[in-house]
């Protein structure tokens, strides 16, 4: 799931990650951090989340 997300985001598109339970966020930038295999990422407003990538149920992209 992260090659999507990060392919999305270099197209300089908003993504909006879904994950299970149904929460949402939409960001702007993200990277993985290798050590913990979590994806770090911001949204518009500077707010950070962080997700499990196994978490992910789906993600939309919006195009900018």
């Amino acid at each position: 799931m992260w090659r999507e997300i990060s392919k999305a985001l270099s197209a300089n598109n908003l993504v909006t990650i879904h994950v299970m339970g149904g929460d949402s966020f939409t960001i702007e930038r993200a990277g993985l951090n290798t050590d913990t295999q979590m994806i770090m990422a911001r949204d518009q407003a500077g707010r950070v989340y962080i997700a499990d990538p196994h978490q992910v149920t789906f993600i939309e992209v919006t195009h900018q």
